[in-house]
This record gives C-alpha cells, structure tokens and sequence, in this order.
C-alpha cells in the first residue's frame, strides 16, 4: 500500500509531483501521525 508523503504535516512535492512512501517509512509516518493526535496536535483542534 502507499501513502503521501508528509513533511511537516503537509503533502510533499517534488518538481510538482506528489511524492510516495511505502514500507517501513509508511508505517513510522502513520505511527507518528497517529501518536500526534493523542499529543494535541490535531491541525483542526482551534485550542
């Protein structure tokens, strides 16, 4: 499965194309995606 790459909380582009990430780097992207919501870093939380 693939997913978007994500750099600071928002999609990356490379020379105007999205870039991808799979694997391993897929699973720490949502693990920290995931862990930063139960921080408080939701990026709809107005607080």
């Amino acid at each position: 499965m693939i997913d978007f790459r994500l750099t600071d909380g928002k999609i990356s582009f490379a020379d105007g194309l999205v870039q991808y990430v799979d694997g391993a780097e897929r699973v720490r992207q949502q693990i920290e995606f995931r862990l930063s919501l139960f921080r408080g870093e939701w990026f709809l939380d107005g607080d």
